[in-house]
């Protein structure tokens, strides 16, 4: 989804490609040399969720449209850098069918094997043809779509998620129902609950729908950070009850103590001439790395936004 510049922290995006353009280089008495691909490695600059900052090295994300990355635990020590594990395309077979030799062209190859009866062929269905096909039995999961894309505005990809199957949609009622901001709340079930659970499993979850909106509020209206956030849906999944009592109980309260905030970020800036050298100069991804260190120091429960704007304060 979109992020705020303003707001939102840098990072170093790696995407990674084959080393080499061809299957099997240095062959023909040629040097393999000269299969090196020059764009086996790409670096963008981007910006991430400031909630991430405190997510320990080697995390996990799905970059959406993107792939997989996972956070760098050496080269973003000072920064925050990302490396791609899995794409989500893989142009390589489609780079090699144009150039692959026919197999009829090749008078060693293996015959072909039949292929077996279509009819008995078991193809696959996607998640949203299963949940397309749902909609079609279920004029009340239509209708919950069409709101959903209509009355809450909310993209298709995730009206589909919402209304493909009725114990999701009835717990996004529930939620929204808790908390009147659909957009957020999409994206927080989409993103955050069924991100760790599978969908069929929704009706069975130890809290209700009522209860992941009222979390959803907490969080939307400042009164506790993203992360903490991420922390009590664990929780609640594991565990469930109530989100503001988990908070209390757990002491996950969220640190926005000005003062104590800007004297942490003191410390660190004495303790780091390198970092707010470099910072001064216009790195601008060491902001990542002081709003890392006092999210360390309160165990991510500080509020990234202000740190940001109090780090701005002092080194600008």
């Amino acid at each position: 989804h979109w992020l705020s510049a303003d707001h939102g922290l840098p990072a170093e995006v790696r995407v990674y490609d084959r080393l080499f353009t061809e299957p099997a280089p240095g062959t023909g008495g040629r040097d393999f040399l000269e299969a090196l691909n020059p764009s086996s490695l790409t670096v963008h600059q981007a910006v991430v969720e400031p909630s991430i900052a405190d997510d320990v090295p080697e995390s996990r994300y799905q970059f959406e449209r993107q792939g997989y990355f996972v956070r760098d635990s050496v080269d973003g020590v000072d920064a925050l850098v990302f490396n791609c594990a899995v794409p989500l395309r893989d142009s390589w077979s489609k780079r090699t069918a144009t150039t692959a030799q026919p197999a009829a062209a090749q008078p060693d190859a293996p015959a072909a094997a039949a292929a077996p009866d279509s009819r008995r062929r078991r193809v696959k269905r996607s998640g949203s043809e299963v949940r397309a096909e749902a909609r079609t039995q279920s004029p009340q999961l239509t209708a919950r779509y069409e709101r959903y894309t209509q009355t809450h505005a909310l993209p298709p990809d995730l009206a589909d998620k919402l209304s493909g199957r009725l114990e999701v949609s009835d717990f996004f009622e529930a939620a929204t129902a808790a908390h009147a901001a659909p957009g957020v709340v999409a994206k927080w079930m989409v993103n955050g609950l069924l991100g760790q659970v599978s969908p069929e499993d929704v009706g069975s979850l130890p809290f209700s729908g009522a209860a992941f909106g009222r979390l959803v509020a907490l969080v939307d209206r400042g009164e506790t950070t993203g992360s903490i956030g991420k922390q009590v849906l664990g929780v609640l999944i594991e565990e469930g009850g109530e989100p503001a009592e988990i908070i209390a109980t757990r002491g996950l309260a969220a640190v926005d103590d000005r003062a104590a905030l800007a004297a942490m970020l003191d410390e660190i800036i004495e303790a780091s001439p390198a970092q707010t050298e470099r910072f001064r100069d216009g790195n601008k991804r060491m902001q990542g790395y002081f709003v890392g260190q006092v999210m360390r120091r309160t165990q991510g429960k500080a509020d990234a936004r202000l740190v940001a704007a109090l780090l701005a304060e002092k080194l600008s």
